[in-house]
């Protein structure tokens, strides 16, 4: 069998100071470019989460939360900077364990830091350093358990070696096997992506040590023992999932499922909120195939061009570490190709294909590993085409040095947080534009965790009544909701659009508190109230004879006079959540528009249409809208046109694109 033991032996002290490098390197990069608050996505949820101890989303996170509430109390910067740092110190300890697992491998200094400093500059593993978010754990995990395989083998291979040698009892194998279980186990407990390393690691520990699995081992037999305490330890790592209940029956105002009763638990621990274990839980008709190619993207994006001709060459160094590589495809085949594939997320959209971008991370610590594989495949080859021994030097480090230059420059914007605040000041901005007392409807996972955030830890807007319309469809959430707040009137057992509609929720709140929209799930308040635009919110009244434009015109000049718009002119890639919120502010200037152009100010109603366009290109609506004000309304048909032609062109399956063609067609005759 190929041997994992390095043949080459540095000086210990520079080993020491070159695993010091690997992980200092990459966490003083991550702590510069640290994100000072929340960012867009999850990560308030999880910041929230941990600083009140709480429940986030389904599985529940247990293990990163119970970390994260460990770092709020460190006494600098914000309770989200704080949080954010278990990220950062958590993928610099990935990067060591990938130095160190190489430098085991190879017995080289150079090839380890190529790959731990290669991964350590990747976008999305990089991005993912910046914010609090539960991949920077798992990355932890997959390179420390990738690590105790290795220790695992070259304990066995050395065993192998002295078989009539005197035996302990336990041996170190064991040992190393029983902590491996331990670790498995509480891997599992951050995320449950952990568990496609499962065929990798039992093919490993098959081949390292058969007598796990069979009666086969040559020096002991079938082991029960030790595969019965390995069971045990597992069972103890996932001992962290018993903060779910605990906590859940001190009702935190975040708390999932409410997992106080056995079917609550399994029902978060199996993500039945979201239709299982895929990250996206609605059919789509793309193809499973078409997700290797955006894959495969990005790996390049990750690793740039020399990354990938690294790994190929690492590929390459298959013979020499023969059992090595194979765990590596398997590791690499199921958490990245077999999962991306069973996801099969709509990669069409930007948004989700964003999404997807995290689920990338995993497979990419293993990536990493081909990178240090591929230098030490050089290096080799130089030494053995005996060319001068200065070429021999100076190649290696000229290579990383490349590859350090080139991720840097290709993936610093994206991983750069230092003045991203567009989430948070996203949740000030719509508290800003709620009148005192108010009951809100929030809407959007951004808005709701970014007001939670800014309500259950930073103590702002404490009078505002936040419930979020999509969990109000859960009982639990309803159930939760009534608890909380006993001054709003919420009928029947929870918000379905039929049984309980938006028209119920205002007809029995509106007489007692002011009642707000972010935006509606239904519309049926349309029967009796009237929704007018209040800034980035929408605030319920009854109907009046006409809106008074003018007077609304004031209200939102006045509001977004008052928003906080710190960073907001960097731009972001459509696969960000930065993107779509930075698009939200336009829809006040599109109701506004519409407004003035009812009321017959069409002047106005062209300038804010145009307003809207410029705080969101992509509002295609407005081009729309903007050519029948110039055909119908203005007398400028050659222009309105244009505009219809410029609609179809990027909106071809509007339903009424039929009509709109005929429409063209009549005028160009």
């Amino acid at each position: 069998m190929p041997s994992m033991l390095s043949q080459n032996q540095p000086n210990n002290l520079i080993e020491k100071l070159a695993a010091l490098a690997a992980f200092l390197f990459p966490l003083l990069i991550y702590f510069y470019y640290l994100c000072p608050t929340i960012a867009a996505g999850d990560s308030g949820e999880f910041i929230t989460s941990a600083k009140t101890l709480g429940v986030p989303h389904p599985p529940g996170y247990p293990l990163y939360t119970i970390l994260g509430h460990v770092f709020t109390y460190l006494p600098v910067n914000s309770v989200a900077w704080r949080v954010n740092l278990t990220s950062a110190i958590s993928c610099a300890l990935t990067c060591l364990l990938v130095y160190l697992s190489l430098q085991r491998v190879t017995g080289r200094i150079g090839p380890a830091l190529a790959g731990a400093w290669g991964l350590a500059l990747s976008r999305f593993f990089w991005q993912y350093a910046e914010v609090a978010e539960v991949f920077a754990l798992n990355n932890f995990f997959t390179a420390l358990l990738t690590y105790f395989l290795i220790l695992i083998t070259q304990t066995s291979e050395r065993m192998n070696a002295s078989a009539d040698a005197p035996r302990s009892s336990p041996s170190a194998h064991a040992k190393l096997f029983w902590l491996f279980s331990f670790l498995f186990g509480l891997a599992l407990t951050n995320h449950h992506t952990i568990i496609l390393l499962a065929p990798a690691v039992l093919w490993i520990l098959w081949r390292s040590s058969p007598g796990f699995f069979s009666d086969t081992d040559p020096l002991r037999g079938k082991d029960h023992k030790t595969l019965g305490i390995a069971v045990i330890l597992f069972l103890v790592g996932l001992t962290p999932y018993l903060y779910l209940p605990i906590t859940a029956g001190h009702n935190p105002a975040i708390n999932w499922d409410n997992a106080v009763t056995f079917e609550n638990f399994w029902r978060l621990l199996t993500r039945a909120d979201y239709g299982g274990f895929s990250p996206y839980a609605s059919n789509t008709t793309i193809s499973r195939v078409s997700q290797l190619p955006a894959f495969f993207a990005g790996l390049y994006q990750q690793f740039t061009a020399l990354g990938i001709a690294l790994a190929i060459l690492g590929l390459l160094n298959f013979k020499r570490y023969k059992n090595l590589q194979i765990y590596l495809m398997l590791a690499f085949f199921f958490s990245g190709i077999f999962f991306v594939m069973y996801a099969n997320v709509p990669i069409n959209n930007p948004l989700l294909l964003g999404v997807l971008h995290r689920f990338y991370i995993m497979p990419a610590v293993i990536f990493s590993f081909w990178i240090g594989l591929g230098l030490e495949n050089m290096i080799r080859w130089i030494t053995q085409k005996k060319f001068p021994t200065i070429i021999g030097k100076i190649t290696p480090i000229t290579v990383t040095a490349g590859l350090l230059i080139w991720e840097f420059v290709a993936n610093v914007e994206d991983a750069d947080f230092r003045e991203n605040y567009i989430a948070e000041d996203f949740a000030h901005n719509i508290l800003q534009s709620l009148p005192q007392n108010a009951l809100f409807f929030v809407s959007g996972d951004v808005a709701s965790i970014g007001v939670d955030y800014l309500q259950l830890v930073e103590g702002q807007r404490p009078d505002v009544i936040a419930l979020d319309q999509a969990k109000l469809t859960y009982e639990w959430y309803y159930s939760q909701s009534k608890a909380r707040f006993p001054q709003a009137r919420l009928l029947g057992q929870r918000y379905d659009g039929e049984k309980v509609r938006n028209q119920h929720l205002i007809i029995s709140n509106l007489r007692r508190l002011p009642v707000c929209f972010m935006d509606f799930k239904e519309q049926s308040y349309q029967e009796e109230f009237l929704a007018q635009p209040r800034g980035l919110v929408y605030e319920m009244s009854l109907p009046v004879k006409g809106i008074f434009t003018d007077s609304l015109e004031a209200r939102i000049s006045e509001l977004y006079s008052k928003f906080k718009m710190r960073g907001f002119d960097r731009e972001y890639p459509r696969t960000r959540f930065e993107f779509e919120i930075k698009q939200i502010y336009a829809e006040p200037f599109f109701r506004l528009a519409y407004e003035f152009e009812e009321a017959g100010n069409f002047a106005k109603a062209e300038h804010y249409y145009k307003k809207t366009l410029e705080w969101n290109p992509y509002q295609y609506k407005v081009l729309k809208n903007m050519a029948v004000l110039y055909f119908y309304k203005m007398n400028r048909r050659e222009e309105g046109v244009r505009l219809l032609e410029h609609y179809l062109e990027v909106n071809p399956y509007d339903t009424e694109a039929h009509s709109i063609r005929q429409v063209i067609e009549s005028y160009r005759k």
